[in-house]
């Protein structure tokens, strides 16, 4: 009986298996250390072999972009993109405006942190915070969403106004820590869990539209609805505990 070893075979097997998951192609980026967007040695490219240092920062018009754990990546000048994704333990921080640009599938996607102080999260684009990703807003700056976002894990908001005409989807937790408006010229949805937790002052929903499938806690303070003309519609729950409910425009309450 003739004898063979697999090992060779196995071998190819694993390099075909290896390449595909890791999946990188040449102009590929991927964070090299915590810095500035704009610093090269933030970042390292693929050549097709090997990864090596970059000679220029991340756009639209490289391959993927990759945050990886234990890194942050800070947008502190203009910066056009898409395909970037924020590992686990990566951070994705705003400063300035990351302008997504509409690419195939998803063009930014959070499993990590992404932390918007000031600047604008812009263009045709789509941005996802994945369920294990953490979505917050600091400071008392505007901030602007152009983007169509979807938030799967956790949103905080802080501070800092919001607007914008991107449409935004809460199907995670949304969390409300300040005295603050939402005045996209877009839709807000909400099928998730939407929580007013602190601050003594109002926070005033005024998108064109918005609805609520999920729950709505109205724990502190209060929560306004100002949205266009369609308003609010309601086939979900809103829960007020100890705090005011304002409606100031069209709430339509079906079954909820």
């Amino acid at each position: 009986m003739r004898k063979f070893s697999i090992k060779p075979l196995s071998s190819i097997l694993f390099f075909f298996i290896s390449t595909s998951i890791l999946g990188q192609t040449v102009g590929d980026y991927r964070s090299a250390a915590t810095g500035n967007w704009s610093a090269i040695a933030s970042w390292e490219r693929f050549n097709g072999t090997s990864w090596v240092a970059a000679a220029v920062a991340p756009s639209s018009t490289d391959g993927a972009i990759n945050i990886r754990n234990t890194h942050t990546i800070t947008v502190n000048s203009s910066v056009t993109a898409d395909q970037i994704v924020v590992d686990a333990g990566g951070i994705l921080s705003l400063a300035s405006t990351l302008i997504v640009n509409d690419g195939t599938g998803t063009d930014l996607m959070v499993n990590g942190d992404m932390q918007i102080s000031t600047g604008t999260l812009g263009a045709s684009g789509t941005a996802v915070i994945a369920a294990t990703g953490t979505l917050t807003l600091n400071t008392t700056g505007s901030k602007v969403v152009n983007a169509s976002l979807t938030n799967n894990g956790a949103f905080i908001w802080n501070d800092g106004a919001i607007s914008g005409s991107g449409a935004i989807s809460n199907n995670g937790t949304m969390t409300i820590n300040g005295n603050n408006q939402l005045s996209n010229t877009n839709t807000f949805t909400n099928t998730g869990t939407l929580t007013k937790q602190t601050g003594t002052g109002t926070t005033t929903m005024s998108p064109t539209s918005w609805s609520n499938s999920g729950t709505i806690n109205v724990n502190s303070g209060v929560l306004r609805n100002i949205a266009g003309a369609s308003g609010l519609t309601n086939t979900g729950s809103i829960n007020i505990n100890n705090a005011t409910w304002q409606n100031d425009q069209v709430f339509s309450h079906n079954a909820g």
